[in-house]
Formats: structure tokens, C-alpha cells, sequence
């Protein structure tokens, strides 16, 4: 069993097809239908949807992107639907449907489709520092794509494309996977810390299934590998996300939450998701040795986590006088630009210069 929604990226039919088109916006049938009507021959059918044969369907969309007089709600709400010469409707060919500003965000977004369907993704690795022994207790692995040219794509670019044109899906399962992959390769023993985004995981058996065979074929414990919750999007359905979680701990997966801090509502659920580890946000942390809020705020977060058991982890450290406040507070490991940036090449040891 398996979700095309996380295989390869979608592409643009070649060569002639057949586009059909309807709406979902009262008035908008009629506009839409005068809009394509002055450039393709179009058939009107029950007054219920378009269809017409065009020669690229990539032009197409190109052509629809640029007219003034469809504004993007409007866009978000034209169903558009590609289908070959040859082919015929039905439920195979209707999941290819796709509103238009999803099909436009797609156009835009072609230099990340060929990355996730070249799998043209590196891993890089930042260390993360065990305070009571100065040793290098694992490392966050953060993806980074690469482009045609051969220069970086960096992850917020990657993201913030992959979630306006629906691609979400496939980059963090590559993510995932090109991660596991690049620990193998690179013989790291020590822990691993993966990001994942649980609105992107609908059925764990199913999404997470390729994630768990490839931790199995590198023999990676289970106990070394944390997967974290990324804060960037809002935990909308709290007992989804702890079926995510629930999946993970049985196989014998660690937890974390990261950003902790950032001002969202993971605070009011920690007691519920129970992680592993807390990741304290980089804004909390940036000046925290001057800032007497940030000062209150991370020792009643220390205290926190202390009371249940939970590991607490300062993200985003980048001066010794950060370092000092953390460690003297608590923190039972460290994270950020003052040990190393991420790199592709993993740090192996911790310069004596910045021994905590």
C-alpha cells in the first residue's frame, strides 16, 4: 500500500492534451469561460465544465498565470484537470485535478520539482553538544537542495515553494529518507535528530513505512534516532499528532518538540505529547545572559521539563556568555553557531576552545 502524494513530484502533461475546467465560485463559470474562449476553442458542457484540446498544457497554465483579470481567489477556486489524447475520465485520471493556483504555484515552482524528482537533496549535519562531558552527543540533520546550476536552495525557499504548490508531501519525505541515507553514508554512530512535519503523515503505516525500512536497512538502534515535531505550522489536531508520536515511540523512536518557546500552542500540549526532549527556540536563547524576560522565561521551561522527566536542549547558542547562562540553568545539551554551523561534512570533535 502506498500514497502517491508522496512519491514523485507532479508534472506538466507533454505534448497535446485534452484540459477540462469547472468551478467552485458563483459567476465564475461564465468569466472563466469567456477568458479561455478569447484565446482556445472551448466546448461548453451543461453549462457545468470546460473542455477543449490545447497543444502545451505547460503554455497553457503559463498563459492563464498572466491574465490580469483572474485574481488569485478566483484561480483558488477553477478546478483544472490534464488528461492525454488517449485517455479517458475517470478516478485515475480525476486525482490528477488540481486547482489553477496550484497548477500556476507548480509553473513557478518547477526548479524544486526537478530537485525532488532528480532527488537532488544533501544532508547537513550540526552537532549537538552533550554539556556534562563535552562530548558530541548527536546531530540535526537540515536538507538543502540543489539546483540546476549547481548552487543551494535553501530550506526555508524549499519549504515555503513546496507549500504554495502542494508539494510538501514529497520534499519532506525525501528529507526523511536522503537524511537516513546520508548518516549511513557517513558512518555516524551517535544520535540523529530528523525534522518532520505531522500534517504531511496520514496514516503512519503508510507515510512513514519507506522512513522505517531505511533506519532498518542501515541498522540504525531505534533508540538513536529522534524525530522532531517542527514548530513552523500549528499542531491543528492534537490526537493526530500523538498517533504520529504513538507510531514512533512503539518502534522505539525518540521524541522531540522543537522551537519550544516560539509562541505557539505546543506549550499547552507538552503534557500531553510527552517528548523525549525539548528544543528551546534560538529567540529565546539570542541574548538570553542580558535579557532578564528570556532569563524567566527559560528556567520556568528547565523547571518544567526537570519535573517530568524531559531533556532540555538550548538551540541557537552563538555566544560563551549564551553558553554559560544555558548550561548554569540547566540545559542538558546545546545546539548552534558557536560549535559549528551545519555542514555536509559532520564535525567529528568539539574544538578545546569551546569546551563548556
Amino acid at each position: 500500500m502506498s500514497c502517491s502524494k508522496c512519491g514523485s513530484a507532479p508534472d506538466f502533461i507533454s505534448g497535446s492534451c485534452k484540459v477540462y475546467i469547472n468551478t467552485v465560485m458563483d459567476g465564475l463559470f461564465e468569466k472563466i469561460t469567456k477568458l479561455i474562449n478569447s484565446i482556445w476553442k472551448v466546448s461548453v458542457i451543461n453549462n457545468d465544465y470546460l473542455e477543449l484540446e490545447i497543444d502545451n498544457f505547460q503554455s497553457f497554465i503559463c498563459t492563464l498565470s498572466h491574465l490580469e483579470d483572474l485574481t488569485y481567489k478566483e484561480a483558488s477556486a477553477i478546478n483544472v484537470l490534464p488528461i492525454h489524447l488517449h485517455e479517458t475520465l475517470n478516478f485515475k485520471t480525476y486525482s490528477n485535478t488540481r486547482l489553477l493556483s496550484k497548477w500556476i504555484s507548480l509553473l513557478r515552482a518547477g526548479e524544486l520539482v526537478d530537485i525532488i524528482n532528480n532527488e537532488r537533496l544533501i544532508t547537513y549535519f550540526q552537532p549537538i553538544i552533550d554539556v556534562k562531558d563535552n562530548s558530541i552527543y548527536g546531530y540535526e540533520l537540515l536538507s538543502r537542495g540543489i539546483k540546476k546550476n549547481g548552487t543551494i536552495m535553501p530550506p526555508n525557499e524549499m519549504f515555503n515553494l513546496a507549500a504554495e504548490s502542494d508539494l510538501t508531501f514529497n520534499l519532506d519525505r525525501l528529507a526523511r529518507e536522503t537524511a537516513i541515507t546520508n548518516a549511513a553514508k557517513n558512518e555516524i554512530t551517535q544520535k540523529l535528530f530528523i525534522n518532520f512535519l505531522p500534517s504531511v503523515i496520514y496514516t503512519p503505516e503508510v507515510c512513514l513505512k519507506t522512513t522505517t525500512d531505511l533506519i532498518n536497512k542501515y541498522n540504525f538502534k531505534p533508540e538513536n534516532i529522534t524525530f522532531e515535531v517542527v514548530e513552523s505550522e500549528e499542531i491543528k489536531d492534537t490526537d493526530h499528532l500523538i498517533n504520529i508520536l504513538t507510531y514512533y515511540r512503539e518502534r522505539g523512536f525518540k521524541i522531540a518538540l522543537d522551537d519550544l518557546g516560539s509562541g505557539y500552542s505546543s506549550l499547552n500540549n507538552l503534557s500531553k505529547l510527552y517528548p523525549d526532549y525539548i528544543k528551546i527556540d534560538i529567540e529565546i536563547i539570542r541574548d538570553i545572559d542580558t535579557d532578564h524576560l528570556k532569563q524567566s522565561i527559560f528556567e520556568a521551561l528547565v523547571t518544567m521539563a526537570k519535573g517530568t522527566g524531559i531533556k532540555v536542549l538550548a538551540e541557537g547558542v552563538e555566544t560563551r556568555e549564551e553558553l554559560d547562562f544555558v548550561v548554569a540553568k540547566g540545559a542538558h545539551f546545546v545546539q548552534g553557531y558557536y560549535f559549528g554551523k551545519p555542514v555536509p561534512e559532520p564535525m567529528r570533535e568539539l574544538e578545546s576552545m569551546l569546551l563548556v
